[in-house]
């Protein structure tokens, strides 16, 4: 009887304990009124357990692609796949093994990179084709430009996270550069083929203690050249002109499969009666959005977006039928709840209340198909992502998706689904704008999950 008594007791003193943090923390974000969001709910009774500003709008940075993928998910679902199709005038080579022309028609696969473009060019090749006597042409027509511009207010031209978009894309329209290191000190290789298209100018030795950055020079049909510096690890720079980088691209690997080409690159819609001559898929949109959340990648987010705008409304695709697009979907869970001006996050002009997204996570949740694609996409603890290496969550059984911006104003987020020791699930949102410290707003995130995980 002493026995079990002692246990009561340990077990009442820890609950108390609990619900002291928990007040505590509570406490400390109702101090930062006006600039915090939080809403908790529990998926199995749907009540909304946390309530700390849950209907103030704030910036939600990259929670913003909880909303993309959602959206995406629900209009195609998991399985679907994008295209890339090679075209010609005619339907097979002729006797001499030639096609007069090669029509490339792209649909804004995301996720198209160099392994995609071998496989496309290497079914040129299974064809029996040796010579392309015309041209190469890329037909961008699915997208309103050859080259968009990610829809943000800050300019980070050359920074792959803001890399531009286009419906011929290859390694998400950005170069790798990989540091060697020799006698000579640090060179720069690009990665993983150098077609030459791509010219770096390093100016002397480079500072191996420096994150590597790149700086445009000059752009032009026949190359892009760029300003480096920095030689620490591999580093990342978005292209100019990715459908010429694309098509530069193609070039090279239709030559390393021993196809000639003696005509010139150009831009065109492909003719009506064009033949197709191999289409290639894309991976299952259940990957792709698995590369948009876990890392948080803008690009993806933004074309995957785009393809959807066009597959809804008819291409070509644009902006503002992608803003439509977005908004014609929030209005379905609750059209004051977000403000949204590009699907990615990159941006300090969207807005949304907490509620809105536990909202939308407890939507997504009720249809097993979709929720188990979505939560499978969001960053876990130790998952590869956003989410691997932050010590304040580890222990949880969590899946999140991070948001941050730095400019103009700090924003901090961390929303998605928390399963309890206590076997509760719940769907939460925490958003903090415009403090001062972004690492200390991560850890009161932190904090508070918990404190939540340990209450409920």
């Amino acid at each position: 009887m002493r026995y079990l008594f002692v246990i009561a007791l340990g077990c009442f003193a820890l609950a108390v304990e609990a619900k002291s943090s928990f007040d505590s923390t509570v406490a400390k974000f109702k101090k930062l009124s006006g600039s915090v969001s939080v809403s908790v709910v529990d998926l199995n009774s749907g009540k909304e357990i946390l309530d700390i500003g849950a209907a103030q709008k704030l910036s939600p940075a990259s929670l913003t692609k909880l909303i993309s993928s959602a959206l995406v998910l629900e209009q195609f679902g998991p399985d679907y796949r994008l295209k890339t199709e090679l075209l010609s005038s005619v339907a097979k080579p002729n006797a001499k093994a030639e096609l007069p022309d090669l029509y490339i028609r792209g649909y804004g696969d995301p996720m198209f990179i160099t392994e995609d473009l071998y496989i496309v060019t290497q079914e040129l090749r299974l064809m029996g084709v040796k010579k392309i006597s015309g041209d190469l042409v890329l037909d961008t027509s699915f997208f309103n430009a050859t080259n968009l511009e990610i829809n943000e207010t800050t300019d980070h031209s050359t920074r792959a996270y803001s890399a531009k978009l286009s419906a011929t894309s290859l390694n998400f329209n950005s170069v790798t550069l990989k540091p060697v290191h020799g006698d000579q000190g640090c060179r720069l290789s690009v990665d993983p083929i150098d077609t030459g298209y791509i010219q770096l100018n390093t100016e002397g030795k480079l500072n191996t203690g420096d994150p590597i950055r790149g700086k445009l020079l000059s752009s032009s049909n026949d190359s892009e050249k760029y300003k480096i510096t920095g030689c620490l690890k591999t580093g990342y720079v978005s292209v100019q002109n990715p459908s010429m980088y694309f098509a530069q691209n193609l070039k090279k690997f239709l030559e390393l499969q021993g196809i000639e080409h003696s005509g010139a690159i150009r831009f065109a819609s492909t003719p009506k009666s064009a033949s197709v001559l191999y289409s290639h898929p894309s991976k299952p949109l259940y990957q792709l959005i698995d590369g948009m959340n876990s890392f948080s990648n803008n690009f993806m987010s933004e074309m995957i977006l785009l393809h959807a705008a066009a597959e809804k409304y008819g291409a070509p695709a644009s902006y503002e039928k992608a803003t439509k697009l977005i908004d014609d979907y929030v209005s379905k869970i609750d059209k004051s709840g977000a403000s949204l001006v590009n699907g990615s996050g990159l941006t300090a002009e969207n807005t949304m209340s907490c509620r809105f997204a536990t909202k939308l996570l407890e939507r997504i949740s009720q249809n097993q198909l979709h929720y188990s694609a979505y939560y499978m996409s969001l960053a876990r603890t130790g998952k590869p992502g956003t989410l691997e290496k932050r010590k304040g969550v580890s222990e949880l059984t969590l899946a999140a998706k991070t948001g941050t911006l730095t400019s103009p104003f700090v924003v901090s987020g961390l929303a998605g689904y928390l399963q309890t020791p206590q076997n509760k699930n719940l769907a939460f949102c925490i958003l903090i704008n415009k403090q001062k410290d972004l690492s200390a707003a991560k850890q009161l995130q932190d904090e508070l999950v918990l404190a939540i995980s340990e209450k409920y």
